[in-house]
Order: structure tokens, then sequence, then C-alpha cells
């Protein structure tokens, strides 16, 4: 029997059994190990599982318990694999927003920077310096972020000079959305903070930053992060089974998916 499946160019899923499975009267108890592992390299997560109990949620076929290892693990797998990150420009700012990618409008709080590159755009790219972390509490999901900014100028010749490079951590509160054919979701920020790694540009006002690059992640990346959520992300196919009417509860270390089952038998082949 085939015990993974991949579910995009970085990650794929390990569900081979660590326990016997227990068959009683009513029902059955299978415990599967639900770790994400690389597809280019199989590294074991830094994480350990802690056990749990599924509650009883009435008349549903299966009860799925996904913990906060499992995720933890998906984490670890896009992190290490240089997924986390992403570079803007001015015209990928929303035009809405008060803050622009160029030194005309960064200068505003780094005068130096408008000093020695007068006019011209910038650059900012972030990433995720260590993996981000997930605990699973009654009802919301807490999302540790601890990321990394560093911004550009853009030269003449379309090389960019490093102009300063940011600490960034935050806190966000999350939702789950399931159906029968994919997972989603929904975030918002509760937390951030900034500091100073290195500047070549002189002094840099944190306090105005740290309230800017706020008004950036809410104006610009969580809506970005909010509109891939919406659209959701696929479920893999195990055994030709599908899942019907999921429901999603978040508890205190793991998320409990009730759902039906329905198993759709794959088409005979013309000989």
């Amino acid at each position: 029997m085939q015990v993974s499946a991949q579910i995009d160019p970085f990650a794929a899923i390990d569900y081979s059994l660590v326990n016997k499975p227990v068959i009683a009267r009513e029902h059955g108890d299978i415990d599967l190990k639900g770790e994400f592992y690389g597809v280019a390299k199989h590294t074991e997560s830094p994480f350990s599982p802690a056990p749990f109990l599924l509650p009883d949620e009435g008349d549903h076929m299966l009860l799925l318990g996904l913990s906060e290892f499992s995720a933890n693990s998906a984490a670890f797998v896009y992190f290490t694999a240089g997924a986390l990150r992403k570079n803007f420009r001015d015209d990928t700012i929303p035009k809405r927003s008060p803050i622009r990618l160029n030194t005309g409008s960064m200068g505003l709080f780094l005068p130096e920077l408008k000093k020695l590159y007068p006019d011209m755009p910038m650059e900012l790219h972030l990433s995720a310096r260590k993996q981000p972390l997930l605990t699973c509490l009654p009802d919301s999901l807490a999302l540790a972020l601890f990321g990394a900014a560093e911004a550009f100028v853009v030269l003449p010749n379309a090389t960019l000079a490093s102009a300063f490079l940011l600490d960034l951590d935050a806190s966000v509160a999350g939702q789950l959305q399931l159906d029968s054919a994919k997972v989603g979701g929904s975030v918002a920020l509760t937390n951030f903070s900034m500091s100073v790694v290195r500047s070549h540009v002189g002094s840099v006002q944190v306090k105005t930053l740290e309230t800017l690059l706020k008004l950036a992640l809410q104006m610009v990346a969580l809506p970005m992060v909010n509109k891939k959520l919406k659209e959701g992300f696929p479920l893999p196919s195990v055994y030709n089974l599908s899942l019907v009417n999921p429901r999603v509860k978040i508890n205190q270390g793991f998320v409990l998916v009730a759902t039906d089952v329905q198993y759709q038998a794959r088409a005979a082949v013309a000989g």
C-alpha cells in the first residue's frame, strides 16, 4: 500500500501507520504519522508529535485529528525549501497604499536615503528567517512568524544596492475552511514588531517605519495571503476516497475534522 502523497512541487505527506489498528464493535481507531517531508530531500522534522484523544462527534463516518505536529512539519518543509520568500516592487503595491517603494517615499523617515539616492525606485525582499510556528487553541489558530525584510535601491544599471535590513516578528490569528475538494481559511494580524539589523543609509526611524510596515502588511501582504487561502489548496486523493459535508473544529493541540466519506471506483479501461 502506498503510504505517501505529493502535495505540490515542495512537499509530500507521509501517512503510514505508527501503531496497530484497533478494531472495536462499533468503530475502528487508526494512528497515522501525518508528517510532511520535502520532495527534493526527505529531512526529518525537528518536532515531536504529542498524543491527543478524539472527542465523540456523533454520527459521522470518519473523525480525523490533525495535530500541530503535522502543520509545523509542513512549515519546516517549505522553510527549508526556500519557498517562504517574496519580492516586491512599486508596481506590486496597491495604488491606494500611502507607502511607495521609491526613495522619495521611504526618504520621509530615512533622510539619508533620499540624499544618497534621489528619486530612484526600490525593491523589498521579504523572507522567513526561521520557520513559522503554529499553535492550536480552542476555536482558533495562532501563528508566529519570524521574518526578515531587506530594502534595495534599484540603480540605473538595474543592479541592487542594499539600503537596510530589518528583522520582523508577527503574530497571526487564523481560521480554517474545508470542503470536499480543498482546504483554505483566513488570517488576521494580531501583533507586529521590528528591529534594525543593519543600515547603509544612516539612522532608521524605527517606530515610524514599524507603523508603516504594519500598514503595508495589512494592506498588501495579508490580502495576498487571504486571497490564496480563499482559493484553497487541493486535498490529496487517497484510495479514491472523498470527503462529504466535512466539519472543522479547532481544539487545544489539534484540529478535528468530522465527515462522511464517499468511495469512487475508477472506471474500467477498455481493452
